[in-house]
């Protein structure tokens, strides 16, 4: 049961690494917009980190108080029943809320993500404000 925990945590750790580097090599190829792209994904998966640490540990654990009461409570007792939910809510929790962090994170454009120094329609306008001249250098 130790070994479902390490092994969660392992992949956990590995996909909050791992998914934000090739999110950011993959869909960006500006080396300036890489910074800022990089930091929000690294933001969303690092939320709630410690509720989702504590579900999945106390989760697996859980796992461990089943197996001991399992041989010293009857199978039908009310409380075999509520620790096996608990020890259920918790790892699904864990689990359902580190999908949604890398949902969320796959979902993130880099175009959405990075706020324009423009607004579009100044954008729009500029090479006509260029050619007129209005367009002043301080």
């Amino acid at each position: 049961m130790a070994l479902i925990g390490f092994i969660l945590q392992t992949v956990f750790g590995a996909l909050s690494y791992g998914m934000p580097e090739m999110l950011v090599t993959n869909r960006v190829s500006i080396k300036k917009k890489k910074g800022p792209y990089r930091n929000q994904l690294i933001a969303i998966i690092d939320r709630w980190r410690a509720i989702q640490l504590i579900g999945l540990s106390l989760g697996t654990m859980g796992f461990g108080l089943l197996a001991v009461m399992t041989w010293n409570v009857p199978l039908g007792s009310l409380s075999l029943q509520i620790a096996t939910w608990i020890t259920a809510g918790l790892l699904l929790s864990s689990l359902t809320l580190f999908s949604a962090k890398l949902a969320w994170v796959l979902g993130i454009r880099p175009l959405n993500s990075l706020a324009p120094s423009v607004v579009p329609e100044e954008t729009f306008h500029q090479p006509l404000k260029r050619a007129v001249g209005e367009i002043h250098r301080f």
